[in-house]
């Protein structure tokens, strides 16, 4: 909830003072927990959240160079979620397109 709490003070002051800010937040997709809801209810969110289906992804383990196997799938599916300050919107747009590039990004792996 803090981080939830400090994108959204980051935010606020940047749109007081007329700056471009923005934050892409990748998390597990957690409907009804209470950070992720506050990131989804946030004014700042540009989007609705792009959810990425666990089947479809996966992340690059840790300390990969250590690693034999560096393509770790995904245990749960995970949520890509976008805040802007109005400023950021003009200089940073984001379009479900953007979202939808972000998401094929993630199966890099896999593919």
């Amino acid at each position: 909830m803090r981080i939830a709490e400090r994108l959204e003070r980051l935010l606020l002051d940047a749109e007081n003072n007329n700056q471009a800010l923005s934050f892409v937040v990748i998390t597990p997709f957690w409907p009804n927990r209470v950070a992720w809801e506050a990131l989804r209810c946030s004014k700042f969110r540009v989007q609705k959240p792009c959810v990425i289906p666990a089947r479809e992804h996966g992340y690059l383990a840790g300390a990969q160079h250590t690693k034999r196997q560096q393509w770790k799938p995904a245990s749960c599916d995970s949520s890509v979620l976008v805040l802007q300050s109005s400023s950021g919107k003009g200089l940073y747009p984001v379009s479900s397109e953007t979202l939808k590039e972000i998401a094929h990004a993630f199966r890099k792996g896999k593919e």
